[in-house]
């Protein structure tokens, strides 16, 4: 049987974005433990807008 190409682009984009995710918390663990504290507050309000 095969599987409807609206179904298969679904499961793809599900997949896409839970790994897109997974590597954006990665990154913010990462950019706060090199920056320090004052450093990603400094961030974080450049970024905000």
């Amino acid at each position: 049987m095969k599987v409807p190409y609206l179904v298969l682009s679904t499961v793809i984009l599900f997949i896409s974005n839970f790994i897109v995710r997974i590597f954006g918390f990665l990154y913010k663990i990462f950019l706060s433990r090199a920056l320090g504290e004052t450093g990603l507050g400094i961030y974080h309000m450049i970024f905000n807008f």
